[in-house]
């Protein structure tokens, strides 16, 4: 949310920001967050307000913008906004009248759900400023909304920065000495001394207390220097702000820092020793990691102790899955191999088939039997078996809530019930998940989140020639796609992981290095490494392969 008034200042950054976010949307491949800006404006202050005026709501308003600004005269709306409120309290040609009303909307906004707020963390961002923004500090701070001064930008937000750094604790109240209160005083006096606020006067002790509301709360506020040296980003600083919101859970706090990018937050801030995680609750993190390609991220959880082969199920590994956008590759080959419209559900049967079609050999049972098909069912019973337990397995139950329509028919009373033998299933989760994650990362176009997930499987040199084949593949269907050179690039990245893995090995053990190429692996087809390469043309690794074993 922001003021209305015409584009300058903060105004022009976010202004600037939401344009380019408008432009991403038109022109990007990928999914890109729409973001909303509201505006807060007084009615009663709002140049050519008349022509907003829409009596029966059926057409749409011309309203013009004017960039003329006149003190104490009313502006135009900032165009830069995808929505306005427009607080009309009975007053014209005076400007103020959303100063009461914006905290208000703030406070709901980040309420908790449960308390009939939308559960968005809020944080105000003080720029320079008159009054105004000393008063929505205030108002902010009383309704336990955080706050960021940028000092060093001049006026309302360096005054509040000053009286913030000095202020000491005295009982429970947060004070100036007396010479600070001086020092303040002057500084009000030479920033709004023009408008009437001067020493010993009734506006001065207003603007004074005002001011001291602001910092009462010292966790609240946050004070960024603008003109220092830190290698700090003002994002670092709002992030931090929004972490000290009381609103916010630690959950909360990890999605935020997923949000801004900052893995080394996380692992400061939120993922320390005050917090006992239940690491279940961060499986809605991995997925938001994984699908916005944060490595970072991934490899904080791991190191934390998250253990992936609980995370990933047959219904999260397709959930991953139907994230690829409409014109990715996956989703482009898919169709042309099933005939499907581009935003159909993916299942792991089509997955498995894409596999196939690019190096001719793919096998692991879970993917089967994840289809369109009731005979889905076949999967549970096969898990079920798997299992050996009469215990409803939580993979099982999320497994059958991920599609209503796929599952309507299968329940648990009635003739068509399905027996508890049968919705046992901890065999839902794969016994190699590193390696179904490294297949959906080299299918989705991320090579780096790719390469990551390659070394933290089992199969070192099979999966690198598996991945070098298929994108070689990718490279060779889609010619002239917009990232065939990046398939190119990453097959020789994989390619070169295998050599590099095979002369590692045959450096150590000759004989194992020799078993390990030779060795078939099921998931493959029952395909060994050379017989992959040799398939799709790898001559650097068959020639690698022949060189170790001349050489044993």
């Amino acid at each position: 949310m922001d003021h209305h008034r015409a584009p300058c200042g903060r105004n022009h950054i976010v202004g600037r920001a939401v344009k380019e976010n408008q432009i991403l949307q038109l022109i990007s491949r990928e999914e890109v967050c729409k973001i909303n800006c509201i505006g807060i404006a007084a009615w009663a202050y709002t140049h050519n307000r008349d022509l907003l005026i829409n009596k029966n709501g059926q057409h749409l308003i011309k309203y013009k913008v004017t960039k003329d600004v006149a003190r104490n005269r009313p502006v135009s709306l900032n165009p830069n906004h995808t929505h306005f409120l427009l607080i009309d309290d009975g007053l014209h040609d005076k400007y103020g009248a959303d100063t009461g009303f914006r905290p208000l909307v703030e406070s709901a906004i980040n309420k908790p759900q449960e308390e009939c707020g939308l559960g968005v963390p809020v944080v105000l961002l003080a720029l320079e400023g008159g009054i105004d923004v000393i008063v929505a500090a205030k108002n902010a701070i009383q309704h336990r909304i955080p706050i960021v001064i940028c000092e060093g930008t001049g006026r309302a937000a360096d005054i509040i920065a000053f009286a913030h750094k000095h202020a000491k604790n005295i009982g429970t109240e947060r004070c100036l000495s007396r010479l600070h209160l001086n020092i303040l005083t002057d500084r009000i006096s030479h920033a709004f001394g023009s408008h009437g606020y001067v020493k010993n006067s009734k506006k001065m002790e207003d603007v004074i207390t005002m001011v001291a509301a602001c910092i009462q709360e010292e966790k609240l506020v946050t004070v960024f220097d603008m003109t220092g040296d830190s290698d700090d980003d003002l994002d670092h600083a709002i992030l931090l702000a929004l972490l000290k919101a009381e609103a916010t859970s630690p959950l909360e706090q990890m999605s935020l820092a997923l949000s801004w990018q900052r893995a080394d937050i996380a692992k400061s801030k939120i993922l320390n020793d005050t917090v006992a995680w239940e690491w279940s609750s961060l499986y809605s993190c991995i997925t938001t990691a994984c699908i916005k390609n944060q490595v970072d991220f991934l490899s904080l959880f791991l190191e934390h102790g998250v253990i992936m082969k609980e995370y990933l199920t047959v219904a999260t590994l397709r959930g991953l899955y139907n994230h690829a956008s409409r014109n990715s590759f996956l989703r482009t080959f898919s169709g042309r191999l099933s005939d499907r419209k581009p935003n159909d559900r993916i299942y792991l049967s089509d997955i498995a088939r894409i596999v196939h079609a690019l190096i001719g050999a793919h096998d692991v049972q879970l993917y089967k039997y994840d289809r369109r098909l009731k005979a889905c069912i076949t999967l549970i019973m096969t898990s079920s078996c798997l299992a050996g337990t009469g215990i409803v397995h939580s993979a099982q139950e999320e497994y059958l809530q991920t599609d209503d329509s796929q599952f309507g028919l299968l329940t648990t009373t009635g003739p068509n019930a399905l027996t508890i033998a049968k919705l046992a299933n901890p065999g839902m989760h794969f016994d190699q998940p590193f390696r179904e994650l490294f297949i959906w990362a080299v299918l989705n176009e991320k090579l780096e989140m790719a390469e990551f997930f390659w070394k933290e499987s089992e199969d070192a040199v099979s999966s690198a020639v598996a991945a070098s084949a298929m994108l070689t593949q990718m490279a060779r269907l889609y010619k002239h796609h917009d990232n065939e050179a990046q398939f190119e690039e990453g097959a020789r990245k994989f390619e070169q992981l295998a050599i590099d893995v095979m002369e590692e090995c045959h450096n150590t053990n000759e004989d194992l290095a020799q078993m390990l190429v030779d060795r078939p692996y099921s998931c493959w087809g029952g395909k060994n490494s050379i017989t992959m390469a040799a398939e799709t043309g790898n001559q650097r690794i068959i020639s690698k392969a022949a060189q170790n074993a001349l050489q044993m």
